[in-house]
């Protein structure tokens, strides 16, 4: 290739110069993209292995019916249903987006989760009660919220609405959640105006149990939103829930040492190790006057 080049140069420089940008310019390998026929075919295909598992559930004698002891009465087996809708949500992900427009069914997974919610519900009475509730696995939870945003991305408070939504999820009865750690993040990877909107929606005075929970998905959600729109906000909060989970004294600390508030940083660090250590005494704990106990090395 040197030698071509040499020749080449050697005859026209101007010539040589053009053929070695197009030559070194990184090369792009084009991607067939599948019809819309084709991709509906995947689709369905991918979306009848999701559906036969949600069919199973509430089926007396389906694959997550489990009945270790013939004394016992069966129960059904959350963790597996789990774990079969989360390794087919893998192949859906790839295909939402493509999908989506063409399936024209918005509601297609929050109608999979009642679906699921009747069902277990459809169990005999002589089975074990079903107490706990199905919590999706990460790839699923994200396919359900995924889908659920491409139905409302072009909607006039498509925020607001997303929060609706999910907040419906979560009335007495319902037995499905979606994944918390996935959800936390894709709130917070939504447009920025999407996000100040919903910040401002979870502020209003109905959500103000839901968010005054620590445990809430709502707490979590919106504590994100206040460390980047209002920091002092979120500064309070941290400072109200530090007691609980010592988490909340990294940002104190921080914020103090920043002010170069020295005195202000060692009473957050102080309390910090205090919730860390569950101190129960009135006083905090004082890291010089002994040593840490065993069970927290």
């Amino acid at each position: 290739m040197q030698t071509l080049d040499n020749r080449l140069r050697a005859a026209d420089p101007d010539l040589a110069d053009t053929v070695r940008r197009i030559l070194d310019e990184p090369r792009t390998q084009s991607e067939a993209v599948p019809s819309s026929q084709k991709t509906i075919e995947i689709w369905n295909t991918l979306w009848a292995s999701w559906a036969d598992h949600v069919a199973e559930v509430g089926d007396e004698v389906g694959s997550y019916v489990n009945h270790e002891e013939h004394w016992h009465p069966p129960y059904f087996d959350l963790m597996a249903l789990r774990d079969d809708l989360d390794k087919a949500a893998g192949p859906l992900s790839e295909w939402i987006d493509h999908a989506f427009p063409l399936v024209k069914e918005p509601d297609l997974f929050l109608e999979s989760l009642v679906e699921i919610n009747e069902n277990m519900r459809s169990f005999p009475d002589w089975f074990q009660p079903v107490d706990d509730n199905l919590v999706l696995g990460p790839r699923a939870s994200s396919c359900a919220l995924r889908w659920i945003w491409l139905g409302l991305a072009n909607q006039s408070e498509s925020g607001r609405q997303l929060v609706k939504i999910l907040c419906s999820l979560e009335i007495t009865g319902q037995h499905t959640e979606l994944h918390r750690n996935v959800c936390c993040q894709f709130f917070t990877e939504l447009p920025e105006g999407v996000c100040r909107e919903i910040h401002a929606c979870l502020r209003e005075a109905k959500f103000g149990e839901r968010v005054a929970n620590v445990s809430s998905i709502w707490h979590r959600i919106q504590h994100e939103y206040e460390s980047r729109f209002d920091p002092s906000a979120h500064l309070q909060t941290c400072e109200q829930h530090l007691e609980l989970d010592w988490h909340y004294g990294e940002p104190l600390i921080a914020d103090a040492v920043s002010r170069q508030d020295l005195a202000a940083a060692e009473r957050f660090i102080e309390l910090t190790l205090s919730s860390l250590l569950r101190w129960s005494e009135e006083e905090s704990w004082r890291p010089e006057t002994q040593l840490f106990p065993e069970s927290r090395y």
